[in-house]
């Protein structure tokens, strides 16, 4: 059962990667909503002054994460485990 949750999650970070990087490219002006909706205010002034400015430094950095942890879930061994406390902190700093 979890190589199936692993096999269902690695598609979402793979495909997630893929649309950053055409959406950088294409619409990179999306990224700046985010900075609007963080619950602390601090965080909403580093998106805009720090992280909007240079967004196309990390977009791609954030895509090649994604890819990299997307792999990492369809492999084996060690590396999975490290891929899935990869996908949980990212996922908790998103919240």
């Amino acid at each position: 059962m979890k190589n199936v949750i692993r096999f269902l999650i690695a598609p979402w970070y793979l495909l997630g990667a893929l649309l950053h990087v055409y959406l950088v490219f294409y619409n990179p002006e999306i990224y700046s909503n985010f900075g609007n909706t963080a619950w602390i205010p601090a965080y909403g002034f580093v998106w805009r002054v720090v992280v909007m400015p240079n967004i196309l430094f990390f977009v791609p950095a954030l895509a090649a994460f994604e890819l990299t942890v997307g792999m990492l879930l369809i492999g084996k061994g060690e590396y999975v485990k490290y891929a899935l406390a990869a996908s949980i902190l990212f996922n908790l700093f998103l919240v």
